[in-house]
């Protein structure tokens, strides 16, 4: 449970492939355009915290995940940052107190993708991102429409929420209370029944690789 503004705030948790995670918050379509060091973004993509001191926090896994319940099927993105959550995620809106995304071109903009999809208009087309769309950015957005949405239930919010990892650590006999942020990262990636359409990276497999244990067993 959190404090804020005077009452208790409820903090939703979830556990994906045996880890716990909470929801610190969810994006939105800002409404101000936010200016950015190559120009205009006409329609930044926002965030709304759950509470705020989830700005604070350390070193996590996160994951995005679409859709208002949350389930596991529909993890858009996997992956863990080091330092808070406010520097490596947002920055503060040039006029105002919004949180816009600030995190990379190929994430930042295609959750901005993903909700214009919801105004069911031509601002979509009209109104593109700090970058043009790429023939590869819109086979992601496609899959996304075709194999992700549908898999919503009726009512169901076109909802693109953000989650953090409760706890990150464990105990080691050498060098103590280790964060195991990126294991928890190459977990998610290594998962062959997750699409997580937006991560490009780190899901490739070699099938010759080897520990560097036994390979170092074998030269002795």
């Amino acid at each position: 449970m959190l404090k804020r503004e005077g009452r208790t705030t409820k903090v939703l948790h979830k556990n994906y492939l045996g880890f716990d995670f909470v929801k610190a918050g969810h994006f939105e379509l800002g409404e101000k355009s936010h200016t950015h060091k190559n120009g205009e973004w006409q329609i930044p993509t926002v965030f709304k915290p759950t509470n705020r001191n989830f700005l604070k926090a350390g070193t996590s896994a996160y994951l995005v995940i679409l859709g208002s319940n949350y389930q596991q099927q529909n993890i858009l993105y996997v992956g863990e940052y080091t330092g808070s959550l406010h520097n490596r995620w947002f920055q503060r809106h040039s006029q105002g107190e919004e949180l816009v995304v600030w995190h990379s071109d190929n994430l930042a903009d295609n959750i901005n993708r993903v909700l214009m999809y919801k105004l069911q208009d031509d601002k979509a087309e009209t109104s593109v991102p700090r970058k043009p769309i790429s023939d590869k950015e819109k086979k992601i957005i496609s899959k996304i429409q075709t194999e992700m949405l549908h898999q919503l239930q009726d009512g169901e919010a076109l909802e693109i929420s953000l989650w953090l990892t409760l706890d990150p650590y464990v105990e080691t006999r050498t060098v103590g209370r280790l964060n195991i942020s990126r294991a928890i990262e190459q977990h998610f990636l290594s998962n062959t029944n997750l699409l997580l359409p937006l991560n490009s990276k780190g899901r490739q497999t070699t099938n010759d690789a080897e520990d560097v244990a036994a390979i170092t067993n074998r030269q002795s």
